[in-house]
């Protein structure tokens, strides 16, 4: 399942977690999130075969430092099949 997460780039917490939604023909789905604090978008998936696969969508801070808090916000610091 595909679920997007909003992530506290300060804190490191989960801010709020939005499973898949189905699109269909027509509608667009859209979000509106208001912050204060600096703040990442991010997609996680993971594949049958254990692949974690992050996307992410948005964010304050440079990719290398975002990952990093991101991993350790999902509990993947130990995860080794990780495809950004």
């Amino acid at each position: 399942m595909r679920t997007k997460y909003v992530i506290s780039l300060e804190d490191g917490e989960v801010v709020r977690s939005i499973d898949a939604v189905r699109c269909y023909r027509g509608e667009e789905k859209k979000y509106v999130i208001e912050v204060s604090r600096p703040i990442a978008v991010v997609e996680h998936y993971v594949s049958n075969r254990g692949v974690h696969y992050i996307t992410v969508e948005y964010s304050d801070w440079d990719k290398e430092r975002t990952l990093e808090v991101v991993r350790h916000a999902l509990g993947l610091e130990t995860e080794e099949k990780i495809v950004v």
